[in-house]
């Protein structure tokens, strides 16, 4: 990590932590419910729902 910051010092850029690709998200129970039933009745992981949901809404913020 501190080649990282040195570089990105002698570079003139932001150090910036590489994102980890893990987060907590708090939802409402029924929220958190409503899309475990989703992801379930899909055949897919919660984690698959929240990642293709997180897609959609950077798709959209995009255009």
């Amino acid at each position: 990590m501190a080649f990282f910051i040195e570089m990105c010092e002698k570079h003139g850029r932001a150090v910036r932590k590489p994102a980890s690709g893990k987060f907590v998200v708090r939802l409402p129970p029924d929220l958190h419910q409503a899309a475990t039933t989703v992801a379930q009745a899909g055949g897919i992981s919660l984690n698959a729902l929240m990642e293709r949901a997180v897609r959609h809404e950077l798709s959209d913020a995009a255009a």
